[in-house]
């Protein structure tokens, strides 16, 4: 018998999944053995960082010995163009035919900077073209393929809650959250609460929140302290911890601007990554 599933929204889903259908899940321990680690990088809204972040995180790792894999599952594909990749060129498996069932180390791409597993448009359309019962596992079963291969896996998220970023999410051993103070909302932090838990609940009861990341920090903005103080209120009220370090305005369009031009195979890390770096290392060490 052939199972059709409403067009649900995809946390309607996960909570009808998991209420009525009891679906049995099950989730690797990823922190654990040799397995590698895996940090998403999330935020509901855009203009924060993110692909910035994942890459200065990556190539600030990699600076430090570690052996790191990109992920791109974010459908405008800017850390694919970053690494050099050109997302629409023909041919090149993507994370979206990954998430069809190809293997995670055919869609890898070598790069001077790094390995980059590319993003391309297709994955606009995931909310539709996954439907199926545990739709959410895919890249989880996926990165079982580099276990061994890689120290971390950074992954790159849409600025949504649906299917693409729920498969980041059910594979990290934790999450990187991101807050711009310019664009930072209260009710950012409660919806992300209500979606961990839920992830916690369901399907990764081992998965964590490493902490809130500020992001383009400016001095001269209107009002900045307001909001950075409406920021570290909400990771409080949250139960997310705060991390120290703080990435001012213009660190990631130096990052990236670096990475673009490719005069450089080693781009220079302004210091508030460098900091971050150490303190997502520090986090491991101590588990």
């Amino acid at each position: 018998m052939t199972l059709i599933l409403p067009r649900l929204s995809f946390c309607t889903y996960v909570l009808w999944q998991h209420c009525i259908l009891r679906y049995p899940v099950s989730v690797r321990h990823l922190v654990e053995g040799d397995t590698v680690r895996v940090i998403a990088i999330a935020s509901q809204r855009g203009n924060v960082g993110k692909t910035s972040t994942s890459c200065a995180l990556a190539l600030g790792l990699r600076n430090q010995g570690k052996r790191v894999l990109s992920v791109d599952l974010d459908p405008q594909a800017d850390l694919s163009r970053a690494y050099g990749i050109d997302p629409d060129a023909e041919g090149i498996p993507s994370t979206y035919d990954v998430l069809r069932g190809s293997s995670l180390v055919s869609a890898i791409v070598p790069t001077l900077l790094g390995d980059v597993a590319p993003a391309s448009i297709s994955l606009s359309s995931a909310d539709m073209d996954f439907m199926s019962l545990g739709r959410e596992r895919l890249l989880a079963q996926a990165l079982e393929d580099v276990d061994g291969s890689y120290d971390f896996a950074i992954i790159d998220t849409p600025p949504n809650l649906g299917v693409l970023a729920w498969n980041s999410l059910y594979a990290s051993s934790a999450a990187l959250v991101l807050a711009s103070p310019d664009v930072f909302r209260k009710q950012d932090f409660p919806q992300l609460s209500q979606t961990f838990a839920l992830l916690r609940r369901s399907f990764n009861p081992s998965f964590k929140v490493m902490g809130v990341v500020m992001t383009r920090v400016s001095a001269s903005r209107e009002n900045e302290a307001d909001h950075i103080a409406n920021i570290v209120q909400a990771s409080q009220d949250a139960g997310f911890p705060l991390l120290k370090s703080t990435v001012r305005e213009g660190c990631g369009s130096k990052v990236m601007s670096e990475m673009i031009s490719r005069d450089v195979t080693a781009p220079r890390l302004p210091r508030d990554y460098v900091d971050l770096t150490q303190e997502v290392l520090l986090y491991f060490e101590g588990r």
